[in-house]
């Protein structure tokens, strides 16, 4: 923090004048004098900036300012090459997911005479935006493979807290933004609501066996328009050969499970002995 803060002026919602205009003519006194008038009773002015509310690539910030003179206005740096100067709370879009550092400057600056006054107070916070999607095991372990007689669940990170949000399980497709999302798959689960942290905890069914074999996608309508919004919907579409999220593969019988399993031992010592006679 830079500088002293005066407290010349109260609010006006406070209760007596008499000190209001006590803490002015002292103002004026000291400053008559040449000596930097300091906030009264000791209290700094400060600033506290809660935790901020992220939502795929939109982050919001609220907080509050303490100062017994007011304060002129926040600055905002919001760590991407842009700022601006926003009360609480303030919002801001991000053109992609990453890290990022925002400075949050509040300030007063009043030249006199009668009254001096310049301080400024600043906190800086650190996001990590990555909106993410993925199929899993019910442990919450990734998982691409299922085969049909298994349950396709989903987990996830960077949504906003306790909020549903519509869920697409589709057949693998391939993505352009403002498309409108393919018939679901028959019998998944068409919506998906985040924990108090914006999680998408590990165990949320996504697809109840019986599956059938095939490729697909997943993705999550962040802002559930019914279209796809590319850089704002999660996608799960490029875990298998590039352009699927998951693999549903059908069962084998048992018999033709050993009949492939007895010719790769064949092969294999077929090229042993071919090896040991060269």
């Amino acid at each position: 923090m830079k500088g002293k803060a005066l407290s010349a002026l109260f609010p006006l919602t406070l209760r007596g004048r008499r000190i209001t205009l006590t803490l002015l003519l002292l103002s004026i006194f000291t400053s008559a004098i040449g000596i930097q008038p300091v906030n009264a009773f000791g209290l700094e002015p400060y600033m506290k900036v809660f935790e901020p509310q992220i939502d795929g690539l939109s982050v919001s910030v609220n907080g509050f300012v303490f100062s017994l003179t007011g304060y002129s206005g926040i600055n905002w740096d919001w760590g991407d090459g842009n700022e601006e100067k926003h009360f609480f709370p303030a919002s801001h879009i991000y053109s992609s997911y990453g890290d990022y550092t925002i400075t949050v400057t509040a300030y007063q600056k009043v030249v006199g005479p009668p009254v001096w006054i310049d301080w400024t107070a600043t906190e800086t916070i650190h996001v990590s935006l990555s909106l993410m999607v993925e199929t899993t095991n019910v442990a919450g372990e990734r998982k691409d493979v299922f085969d049909i007689s298994e349950t396709v669940y989903i987990s996830g990170s960077g949504y906003l807290p306790s909020k549903k949000y519509d869920l697409y399980v589709v057949e693998d497709t391939t993505w352009s933004g403002g498309m409108g999302f393919p018939d679901r798959v028959s019998g998944t689960e068409t919506s998906v609501e985040t924990d108090v942290n914006g999680d998408i905890p590990a165990g949320i069914v996504a697809w109840k066996g019986p599956l059938t074999p095939g490729k697909y996608d997943i993705v999550i309508d962040r802002n559930n328009n019914g279209k796809y919004d590319e850089g704002i919907d999660a996608l799960d579409d490029e875990d298998i050969e590039v352009t699927a999220g998951f693999f549903v593969i059908p069962e084998l019988p048992l018999g033709t499970l050993m009949g492939i399993v007895t010719c790769f031992l064949a092969l294999a010592t077929f090229r042993f002995k071919r090896l040991i006679k060269h």
